[in-house]
C-alpha cells in the first residue's frame, strides 16, 4: 500500500485490521517494559493461557490509560458514577466535546495515504549512486549536524541501526534475535550512507533500553503518556541482555516509522529535557523554514487562478493598501475581482499529533482567547472596515460595491482545530486551497474536505 498499490478496496476494513495490530504492539511493549522494569524471580514458563491472561491484562490497562487521558484533555465524554457499595462505573459517550476527534483520526488518515504511482511511471535509476538522509532532505542537514555535535551520531546512524535491526534474520516462531553491540553496528554501516561504525555505536547506546533506566522512568509517567517517557520499546528496540543485544525486527520497523514520521515534522520522539538545546534549536529553525515554505507553495498555488494577491502585508506597510489599523502580519490576502471577495489567509504549518496532550494543545493554540482564530477575526475586521480603499490601491473597479471579506487558515494536513464542533473560521488543505478559494459559495467555517477522489 505504501508504494501506492491499491492492497485494500474496503478502507474501514484496513483500519479494523490495523487498529488491532497497533493495540497487540502496545499490549505486548507493556508487557517487555515491566519484565525489564520488574524481572520476575519465579521458575514457572508461562504457558499459552498465561499469555493470553497478560495480553488481556496489558489491553485493559492500555484501554483504561487511554481513555483516562482522553478524558482528562477532553477529547471525549466521560461519565463517572459511584454507587452506595462504592463501586465505580465509567460511562463513555461517542459524541464529541468541542472536537470532533473522530472526524480529525479519519480525514488526517485519509490525507495520510500514499499517492497511486502510475503503471509504467518511471522510477530512480539503480545507477544513481546512494545519498545520506542530509543530501536526500537537505532542509534536515541542520538538524542533522546538531545531533552530531551534540549526541554523536545523526540520522544516518539512527535509521542504519534500525535498517540493520529490521533485516535481521529471525522466524515467526523466533522473531527476537541476539548478537553484540559491534556485529550490529557493523551491519548498520555497511547499508549506510554518511555513518561512521562509532557514529552506530553511539545510536545504538541511544536505542538500547536498560531495566533500571524503566523503572526510574515509570516513577514520573504512566506507561500510556508517551510525551514524558523515554525508556519505551516503541522509539528503543533493542534490549540489554548482559553483554549481548535482543534485537526486535518487527518493533525497530515501528520505530523506523515512528521517526521517519516525526522527522518530517522537524521533531524527534523524545522527551523535551533529554534534548539537546542545540538540537531543539535547529528544529525550532527548520519548523520556520518550512512554514515560510508552505506559505510560499500556497501563493504558487493561488498564481494559477485570477485572485490578486498579496503576500506578507505588515501593519506598517498596509496604509500603502488601504488597509487601517491592521492588527498583526496576514501571510495571503487575495481580492477576488469578480465574485466579489476578499480572503484573509493564514497559512500554518503545524506538527502532526499523535497524542491526546498533543491534539489539545493544537486546538487550544487556535481556539483560546487570543489564540490564531481571534488574530485571524481581528485582522479580518480590519480588512472588512477598509474594502473601497484596499480595492482602490490594488486597481479594481468599482471599488465602492459590497465585498465578502472571508477568514481562510489553510495547512498541510488537517489540523484538530479544524473540527471544532462551534467553529469560526473556514480551514482548508494547501492542495485544495485554489478550489476553495474560487468556489462560487462561500465555504461554512470548519473543515473544508477535499472532493471525493
Amino acid at each position: 500500500m505504501w508504494r501506492g498499490f491499491p492492497v485494500h478496496s474496503n478502507p474501514e476494513s484496513w483500519r479494523d485490521q490495523y487498529e488491532e495490530a497497533s493495540q497487540r504492539s502496545r499490549e505486548i511493549a507493556l508487557i517487555v517494559e515491566e519484565v525489564l522494569a520488574r524481572p520476575p524471580g519465579g521458575e514457572t514458563q508461562p504457558d499459552r493461557a498465561v499469555w493470553q491472561e497478560a495480553l488481556a491484562i496489558s489491553g485493559l490497562c492500555f484501554d483504561f490509560g487511554f481513555q483516562r487521558m482522553s478524558a482528562l484533555h477532553s477529547l471525549e465524554h466521560a461519565a463517572i458514577t459511584v454507587s452506595d457499595r462504592f463501586e465505580v462505573e465509567i460511562e463513555w459517550s461517542d459524541e464529541p466535546t468541542d472536537i470532533d476527534a473522530r472526524s480529525h483520526a479519519i480525514h488526517r488518515e485519509q490525507a495520510g495515504f500514499p499517492q497511486p504511482i502510475p503503471i509504467g511511471a518511471p522510477s530512480a535509476s539503480e545507477d544513481e549512486d546512494p545519498k545520506s538522509i542530509p543530501e536526500m532532505v537537505p532542509d534536515v542537514a541542520g538538524i542533522d549536524s546538531a545531533m552530531r555535535a551534540s549526541l554523536g551520531f545523526g540520522f544516518d546512524a539512527l535509521f542504519g541501526v534500525l535498517k540493520a535491526a529490521i533485516s535481521w534474520e529471525v522466524t515467526d516462531y523466533n522473531p527476537v534475535g541476539t548478537a553484540s553491540a559491534s556485529d550490529l553496528a557493523a551491519a548498520a554501516v555497511a547499508i549506510s550512507v554518511g555513518a561512521s561504525e562509532d557514529e552506530c555505536q553511539r545510536a545504538l547506546e541511544w536505542l538500547t533500553l536498560r531495566g533500571p533506566e524503566i523503572a526510574a522512568d515509570r516513577h514520573d509517567s504512566e506507561p500510556w503518556e508517551t510525551e514524558r517517557r523515554d525508556a519505551r520499546v516503541a522509539v528503543r528496540p533493542f534490549v540489554e541482555q548482559g553483554d549481548e543485544l535482543l534485537i526486535l525486527p518487527w518493533t525497530a520497523d515501528m520505530a523506523l516509522r515512528i521517526y521517519g514520521n516525526y522527522l518530517g515534522d522537524g521533531r524527534l520522539p523524545w522527551p523535551d529535557d533529554s534534548i539537546p538545546n542545540t538540537v531543539t534549536e535547529a528544529m525550532d529553525r527548520y519548523r520556520q523554514d518550512r512554514n515560510l515554505q508552505l506559505e510560499r507553495d500556497c501563493a504558487a498555488a493561488l498564481q494559477q487562478t485570477d485572485l490578486i494577491i498579496r503576500s506578507n502585508v505588515k501593519p506598517h506597510k498596509a496604509r500603502k493598501i488601504g488597509i487601517v489599523g491592521l492588527p498583526g502580519e496576514i501571510d495571503l490576502l487575495c481580492l477576488d475581482a469578480d465574485r466579489p471577495r476578499i480572503w484573509v489567509m493564514e497559512v500554518k504549518d503545524k506538527y502532526t499529533p499523535y497524542y491526546h496532550q498533543q491534539a489539545r494543545r493544537l486546538f487550544d493554540d487556535y481556539h483560546k482567547e487570543g489564540g490564531h482564530v481571534d488574530k485571524l477575526l481581528a485582522k479580518t475586521e480590519a480588512v472588512r472596515n477598509s474594502t473601497a480603499s484596499l480595492a482602490q490601491a490594488l486597481g479594481v473597479d468599482n471599488p465602492e460595491r459590497s465585498w465578502d471579506v472571508v477568514p481562510l487558515f489553510v495547512t498541510r494536513f488537517p489540523t484538530p482545530a479544524a473540527f471544532a464542533v462551534n467553529p469560526r473560521v473556514p480551514f482548508c488543505l494547501l492542495n485544495d486551497a485554489a478550489r476553495v478559494t474560487t468556489l462560487d459559495a462561500l465555504p461554512p467555517p470548519g473543515f473544508c474536505p477535499p472532493p471525493a477522489i
